[in-house]
C-alpha cells in the first residue's frame, strides 16, 4: 500500500512540475473564448442542421478542464505559500529555542 501511495504521490508531484509551466491567464481567457463559441454554436443550430449538439458539449467540457488546470495550479502556488509559511515559522521557533538553552 506505502509502494502504491509513494508511486502515486509521485505522479503528483511531476503533473505539478509541469503545471507550474501554464500561463493560466491566457488560458482562462481561452477558455472563455471556447465556452462563448460553443455557445455561439448552439445558438446558430437551425442554420446549420448538420451541427451536433454534442459538439458544443464537447467544447464546453474541454472548456471547463482548462479551468479545472488552472484552479489546480492555483491551489499548488497556494500550497507552497503554506510549506513556505510553516517551514519559516519553524526555523523562527527553532531560533528562538536555542536562544534559551
Amino acid at each position: 500500500m506505502a509502494n502504491k501511495a509513494k508511486e502515486q504521490a509521485d505522479i503528483i508531484i511531476n503533473i505539478g512540475l509541469l503545471l507550474l509551466l501554464l500561463d493560466t491567464d491566457y488560458l482562462r481567457e481561452y477558455a472563455k473564448r471556447i465556452k462563448e463559441k460553443a455557445s455561439f454554436n448552439l445558438s446558430a443550430i437551425v442554420l446549420n442542421p448538420n451541427y451536433l449538439i454534442e459538439e458544443s458539449e464537447l467544447m464546453d467540457r474541454q472548456a471547463e478542464a482548462i479551468l479545472l488546470l488552472c484552479e489546480y495550479k492555483d491551489k499548488l502556488k497556494a500550497i507552497d505559500g503554506l510549506k513556505l509559511k510553516i517551514s519559516k515559522e519553524k526555523e523562527g521557533r527553532k531560533k528562538i529555542e536555542e536562544l534559551f538553552k
